[in-house]
């Protein structure tokens, strides 16, 4: 790619808002106005081209840029060696490459994510895991991201919390799109979310949990709940009931 890179300055708020716009520029930048927190996602949406050979999203620490400053996280899909690389730049040299299989063919639409927690990353492709990453740098020094390579950006989205669901117990990272109308009591409730958990098997409660959707306007809400997932892990079974 040969556009021309495009330094930016992003919050939360601003990414969701502009995430439904395609073509983002490559190589792109951006700094995080608020801190990469665990629990937090940074998702990466796009396609390859046919004659693709690699591109890189990256986590930085005080510039979206290879200068110097520590890279937290750098991961490079590389069509070349059919691998995905996985490596921290920290004290002015980059450390032991981490690799494994790259899954995507030239051609082929992506979809990568960076999910942030403690002590690690988990970086899942297509929504199916592929690497744990301890940190070598903590996770409080990202402040930037960025983007380079054989790769055409259409959708980018940087959020999410842990919450831990009572009584179940089900941890999980929600994300929430909230538009707002012009008329700010009929504001509407975000049209759609993500969210990734897992169950704390420890905890014998936790078989049950439930997802509801209500509807959109506030003033409508009243208690109304329009979807029931209950999903029962001891049975394996997934019910959906409207009211």
């Amino acid at each position: 790619m040969t556009s021309a890179a495009s330094p930016l300055t992003c919050s939360k708020t601003e990414i969701m808002a502009n995430e439904f716009e395609t073509n983002y520029p490559v190589p792109y930048r951006s700094k995080l106005t608020e801190p990469f927190e665990p629990g937090q996602t940074l998702m990466v949406k796009g396609k390859t081209a046919e004659d693709s050979v690699r591109f890189t999203i990256n986590l930085h620490n005080t510039a979206a840029d290879f200068s110097g400053n520590d890279v937290p996280l750098h991961v490079s899909i590389r069509f070349d060696e059919g691998k995905i690389v996985f490596n921290t730049f920290s004290k002015g040299e980059w450390g032991k490459e981490e690799r494994k299989s790259n899954p995507y063919k030239k051609g082929d639409d992506i979809d990568i994510r960076i999910r942030a927690h403690d002590s690690k990353y988990t970086i899942y492709v297509d929504q199916k895991e592929v690497k744990e990453y301890e940190h070598r740098v903590p996770l409080s020094s990202v402040t930037h991201f960025s983007i380079d390579g054989d790769v055409l950006i259409t959708y980018i989205h940087w959020g999410g919390k842990y919450y831990v669901s009572v009584p179940c117990l089900f941890l999980l990272s929600l994300f929430f799109f909230h538009f707002l109308s012009k008329d700010s009591s009929t504001s509407l409730l975000s049209e759609y979310f993500f969210f990734m958990g897992r169950r704390d098997a420890s905890k014998v409660q936790s078989y049950v949990f439930s997802l509801s959707s209500f509807p959109q306007k506030v003033t409508e809400m009243r208690n109304q709940c329009v979807l029931l997932s209950c999903t029962r892990f001891k049975a394996i079974i997934c019910l959906r009931q409207k009211k």
